[in-house]
């Protein structure tokens, strides 16, 4: 399992349709490669949305308001088995969605099969004018969400790479990145 994750307009689309079209090009067994597994991907990712979303709900929290860590990993022990369990089934593919920088450290417990996680990093001004144009924060919200979206999973990451993969970069010199990605 590829897990791919950053915070609000950070390139997560981009780089999972990049991997897609990558992966069927090069004829791997990759699940995203043919069009039924496509749709078994899609749902699978949005069983892991709703399992990030839940935790985030029992911790008292949300997108816009994370609970504290503490909070997470008090909600993970008890909910830990629905992240395994989909670990189970899911074996491979891209599960792509913002809120596991927020709990990366629960996917890392236990999913045991997560072979590396592609990190998307855009810088914080521009995600503070984003938040705030698209979803009406205010800039100081805004940055305080891309602080800790970040910190919680610099320090969430303890065991599986990270490949880093920088929005700005990603968009003026594509072809390095997706060249990167690959290597």
């Amino acid at each position: 399992m590829i897990i791919i994750t950053g915070i609000h307009k950070s390139g997560i689309n981009i780089v999972s349709n990049f991997l897609s079209i990558c992966t069927k090009n090069m004829e791997t067994t990759f699940p995203v490669c043919n069009k039924h597994n496509q749709l078994q991907n899609e749902n699978n990712n949005q069983t892991a949305i709703s399992i990030n979303k839940t935790i985030l709900k029992y911790a008292g929290g949300n997108w816009y308001n994370p609970p504290s860590e503490q909070q997470i990993i008090t909600v993970g022990q008890r909910l830990g088995h629905s992240i395994r369990k989909f670990s189970e089934t899911f074996r491979d593919g891209i599960v792509k969605d913002s809120l596991l920088n927020l709990t990366i450290s629960l996917w890392e417990k236990y999913c045991n099969n997560v072979k590396t996680i592609i990190y998307c990093l855009r810088n914080p001004i521009d995600v503070a004018l984003s938040l705030q144009y698209q979803r009406g924060l205010s800039f100081e919200t805004a940055l305080r969400l891309w602080y800790v979206y970040n910190i919680r999973f610099i320090k969430g990451t303890i065991q599986t790479p990270v490949i880093v993969v920088d929005f700005d970069n990603l968009v003026m010199n594509i072809e390095f990145e997706m060249h990167y990605l690959l290597t």
